[in-house]
């Protein structure tokens, strides 16, 4: 299923998807929306819906960044999205530098430890949207 069955748009694709270990035939999927929002929306010849980076899980949660350059956190149980962070802007460093964030992409996941989840923004060079920020968010 690559689709959102129950959307006609073809533009708003299936994001996650979950599978039952027994069989892997998928249980549910869920999309995150449009990717033309917040930053993104500057960048929409660079921007996609899509995930290159590595599926973080803990009990309940699934922490999943997107090209979109959105963080998104999901609950394990349906799919929803409980919390969503646009990256896709400046940041200003705790050592005063700016930097740009960009697409969560490639080159692991976020990292959820000790309270903290962290993220690396714009670190795909290849195509996206490119930036260097590492974000710390406290849970």
């Amino acid at each position: 299923m690559t689709d959102d069955d129950n959307n006609d748009d073809d533009r708003v694709r299936t994001f996650a998807h979950a599978a039952r270990p027994q069989n892997a035939r998928a249980s549910r999927s869920t999309s995150p929306g449009s990717s033309t929002t917040g930053g993104a929306a500057a960048h929409s010849d660079a921007c996609a819906i899509g995930s290159l980076s590595a599926v973080t899980a803990t009990p309940g949660l699934v922490y999943e960044g997107g090209m979109d350059g959105k963080m998104r956190i999901y609950r394990a149980e349906d799919g929803a999205i409980l919390w969503q962070y646009d990256t896709v802007r400046e940041f200003t460093g705790v050592n005063h530098v700016t930097g740009p964030g960009g697409a969560i992409a490639a080159h692991g996941g976020a990292v959820v430890a000790h309270g903290m989840l962290y993220v690396r923004s714009g670190y795909f060079p290849w195509f996206g949207m490119t930036g260097r920020v590492l974000l710390a968010f406290g849970l």
